[in-house]
């Protein structure tokens, strides 16, 4: 009985060494690339693909209340997001700003000339509010991108469509594209009616994150301790508690330039 625990012991412990050298390679390779993309080229195209996060959706009283006295007048001309199988639109009155693709450029761009880089990246906002990730959701991607930001399925779980697979699927085109990947998680503003969906949703991706060996920007973890050290959680989201504010768009975007700036130093 004890050399049989021994030996399920030594096992555990060389998977764990594997599991981690094959982490620790990723990372190298992961960061050999992007230094690479950053050396060889003077522009360097992201794309911000995603939800309504993305994309900037956010409501406040304010907003409400200039809308309804008439200083604020939302048209279908303002450069929103139209639905036409629901009859919906979207204006972009209801658009953040700075977004969070606005706000990694700048911060990106900010980082790189304070480092002496010649290269500035130009981000392409690619979310679509209520869209939920299909095998085949990179298709849509338009412009070309050196590197890929996800933030998607999160309305998987909201309107309960399917989603096993889909993260994979997307990463393993993207990559045989030449896309540099990146996954980020949702913030989360805590006990409402449908936490539990994106808090389903993070999980997914930081297991797809291990499984596929792509770079995770926890933005979750990194609200949760900008809540513990500085900000009043309802300063970062927006009055539905699913959205961010625009203080909450400007940070996510700032995350995600500290985090591709970091694999590059």
């Amino acid at each position: 009985m004890k050399k049989i625990r021994i030996l399920i012991l030594f096992v555990m412990v060389i998977t764990a060494c594997a599991a981690c050298g094959r982490k620790k390679g990723a990372d190298v390779d992961h960061k050999k690339a992007i230094k690479k993309v950053f050396e060889s080229k003077q522009e360097i195209v992201i794309d911000c693909f995603g939800d309504s996060i993305t994309w900037g959706q956010f409501v406040t009283d304010e907003l409400n209340q200039q809308i309804a006295d008439g200083t604020v007048r939302p048209s279908l001309d303002d450069g929103g997001q139209l639905f036409e199988d629901y009859g919906i639109y979207i204006s972009s009155v209801y658009q953040s700003d700075p977004t969070y693709p606005e706000s990694l450029e700048k911060n990106l761009n900010d980082l790189l000339r304070n480092h002496g880089s010649k290269s500035m990246v130009k981000t392409a906002n690619d979310g679509i509010s209520g869209d939920w990730l299909t095998k085949d959701s990179y298709t849509r991607i338009l412009c070309d991108p050196d590197i890929v930001l996800i933030l998607y399925c999160g309305n998987n779980y909201y309107f309960d469509q399917p989603c096993e697979g889909t993260l994979e699927a997307n990463i393993d085109a993207l990559r045989n594209q030449g896309r540099i990947v990146y996954l980020l998680t949702y913030p989360l503003y805590p006990d409402q009616l449908y936490t539990g969906d994106f808090a389903d949703a993070n999980a997914y991706i930081r297991k797809t994150a291990e499984k596929k060996q792509v770079r995770l920007i926890d933005t979750y973890e990194k609200f949760e301790e900008a809540v513990k050290k500085q900000y009043d959680r309802r300063d970062l989201f927006s009055n539905d508690k699913i959205h961010l504010s625009e203080t909450g768009y400007d940070l996510l975007g700032y995350y995600a330039a500290e985090a591709i700036f970091a694999d590059l130093t």
